[in-house]
Formats: structure tokens, sequence, C-alpha cells
């Protein structure tokens, strides 16, 4: 895995080159903007180190997982992936966060149940540092950033993959839209890796990266009638995205193929075999109510998605130019939450209890997919208001 985090880093710093000195550019913070991001990461550092993993499924599945790997010498078979005792812990779930936990250790040169969540703080550095490269587009897009960013807080430090998961999801989604829109290679670079990474957190990241794909292909497609080169043609360029792909996916699809030769299955079972239980539950009011109410109200969901549809209808209103992303997002945000309600309508474990348990977390990325286009409204807010105070002869 540093290996491929190193590949990663060389490859970026090609693309970087090669994109030229505007790239370079986009990333530079200034003053005030490295005080925050060294002051936000160092507060939820010292949350992440100073205190042992307590949360059951962190405990008992991820921090479990890497215990697996560390005592083991690595990703082995005999590590106890299949023994029947380990089974518990869901021993199909990905596996980028209890290697790299396990590798924490490693260096430390012992195990215990706090320097392995040096992981966390190592997840969190890409997403933190998009997130500041934003708030250069203004006072209301850092504030909006930062509100999310201490909402999710207490995920994002004990241990539940949940919260990682949206940020990447979240900056995966803007990033790949931003390249249906501007044609800029270096956002598709990011994005797939940024994608990649989700696959390697949880299950839910194949869902997040087949909506991405199904919502983005099209746009690409008409992209390419309408003359624009989204890709260019040259096999320079070719190789350079394909071993980008091949990087950022290579985490999830090696677990996938380990995971398929050591006969692991999800406990869920879900495929053809779940159709009795999607129609049995859509058939019955009471289950979908629940399921309703669990992700879209109680958790209240329901808001961000009015927030997501009023800040669409604006960008349109006020012509911010870019359209296109802001709907991608709402897109990709309501196919992902369609894919997790057909999870719960087909799980056949008790759904009051999945609902009780995980409907909180697995609505995080939705949640942040449909605030997306307000925090595209508010990275054009400079464009909007000169749209606004221009006469309507003027803006054509």
């Amino acid at each position: 895995m540093l290996l491929e985090l190193a590949i990663a880093c060389c490859c970026a710093m090609v693309i970087l080159a090669r994109e030229g000195r505007g790239a370079v550019d986009a990333l530079r913070l200034g003053l005030s903007t490295t005080v925050c991001f060294v002051l936000v990461l160092g507060l939820l550092g010292a949350a992440i180190l100073l205190e042992p993993v307590t949360a059951w499924d962190a405990r008992s599945i991820w921090f479990f997982h890497a215990k697996m790997v560390y005592f083991a010498g690595g990703l082995l078979k005999d590590g106890g992936w299949t023994a029947p005792c380990c089974l518990f812990s869901h021993t199909d779930y990905p596996t980028l966060m209890p290697i790299l936990a396990a590798q924490a250790a490693s260096l430390a040169g012992f195990w215990n149940e706090q320097l392995p969540k040096f992981a966390l703080l190592m997840l969190l550095v890409p997403v933190l540092a998009v997130t500041v490269s934003y708030w250069r587009a203004g006072l209301a897009t850092a504030a909006l950033l930062l509100l999310a960013w201490a909402k999710l807080a207490p995920l994002l430090t004990d241990g539940y993959m949940d919260a990682l998961l949206a940020l990447y999801g979240l900056f995966g989604a803007l990033l790949i839209g931003s390249w249906l829109a501007t044609g800029a290679k270096l956002d598709l670079a990011t994005g797939v890796l940024f994608v990649g990474v989700a696959l390697g957190l949880k299950n839910e990241g194949s869902l997040l990266a087949v909506t991405l794909l199904v919502c983005a292909t099209p746009v690409a497609a008409l992209a390419r009638r309408d003359g624009r080169q989204l890709l260019s043609a040259g096999r320079s360029e070719a190789i350079r995205f394909g071993g980008v792909l091949l990087l950022g996916i290579a985490s999830g699809a090696s677990w996938l193929i380990l995971r398929k030769a050591w006969g692991l299955h999800n406990d869920l079972n879900l495929g053809l075999s779940s159709l009795p239980a999607i129609v049995r539950r859509l058939t019955d009011p009471e289950a979908l109510e629940m399921i309703l109410r669990s992700t879209l109200v109680s958790n209240h969901l329901f808001y961000a998605v009015l927030i997501g549809g009023c800040a669409t209808g604006l960008s349109y209103v006020l012509r911010t130019g870019r359209l296109l992303e802001p709907i991608f997002c709402m897109a990709v945000a309501s196919g992902y939450l369609a894919g997790i309600e057909l999870v719960y309508l087909a799980t056949p474990t008790d759904l009051k209890w999945l609902l009780a348990t995980s409907a909180d977390r697995t609505t995080v990325l939705p949640a942040l997919l449909f605030l997306a286009p307000a925090i595209l409204l508010l990275r054009d807010e400079r464009r909007w208001r000169i749209e606004i105070a221009l006469p309507a002869w003027l803006r054509h």
C-alpha cells in the first residue's frame, strides 16, 4: 500500500508538471488558509490520537481487521479472514483503512488502541487540502464548508468510515463535475483518485463509483457530440489517465479479487435472490414508511434535498455559467440515495434494527451531495453578483 501511495504521488506530480504553472498555482494556499488548514488538522488530530477506539464498529470491524493485518504481517488469508470466529467482524469489508492502521502500528513498533488511529489523520489530509482550496472562492463558501466539517467532526474521529466516505465522495463528484463542465484534466485525475479511496473505505464506495459512471457517461457523450473534447485523443494522455484510473481502482479491485478467491461474502447477499424481499417491502406500507422516515425525515436529509434543489434553480436564474455541475451533483445524489433505499428494501436482516443502527450514517454522503449545489452557487458568487448588476441587454 505504501508503494501504491508513492506511485500515486509521483503520478500526480507528473500531471501537475504537464498541466503547467496554472495547476500548481491552483494548489497554493495563502497564509490565512494555511493557518486554518493546520489548525483544523491539529484539532482533529488531537481528538483522534488522544482517545482510544471505543465505538463498536470501529473497534470490532475496522481496527480489529487492522490488528489481524498487523499480527499476521500482511493481508494474508491465514491471518484470520476465513476463520469462523472472525466472521462476526464482516471480513468482506474493504481493507484500505485496516492496512493503513496496521502500517501506522508497524512504524511505531507496537499495537495499542490509539496509535493505529493515525491512519484516520492520514486520510483526512487530502480532503482537507481540497476543502481549503474552495475557501478562496469567498467567505460564504468557507463558512459553509467549515460548518459541514464541524458537523462531521464526531464521525471523523470515532473510527467509523462513513464521514470519510462522504467527504471523498463529495469532492470526487465535485471534481468530476468540474471536469465535465470545463474539461480540466487535473480535476478528472484528482476526482478519480478520490473515488478510488472511497472504493477502499466501504462497500458503499462501489455504489458511488457506479452512480458516478452512470451519470457522467451520457454527459461526456453529449459533450463529444457537441465538439467538446474532454479527453485528448493523443496516446500519451490516454496512457497517463489510464494509469491514474488503474491507481484509483487498484486498492478496491485487488481486494475484490482476494475476497472472491478467499470465498468471503457479504451477509446481505444482495442479488437476484433479493427480488422477493424487495417486492414484499414495496407492497408493505409500514415498511416503506419506516424506510422513508429513517432515511429522509428523522435525519433531516429532506432539508438537504430542498437546499440542493433551490441552489440548482438559483444557478439557472442567476446564470452562473456552469449549470451542468449542480445538476450532475443532484443526479449523483439521487442515484446514490436510490441505491441505499434499494439495499434497505432488499435486506434479509431485521429492517427496524438495521435502520436504527445505520440510517443516520449511510445518508451522510447523499446529504453532502445534495448540499453540493449550494457550495457551487456560493463558489460562483462573484459571477452571479455581476449578472444581477448588469442590465438584461448587456448579459447577452
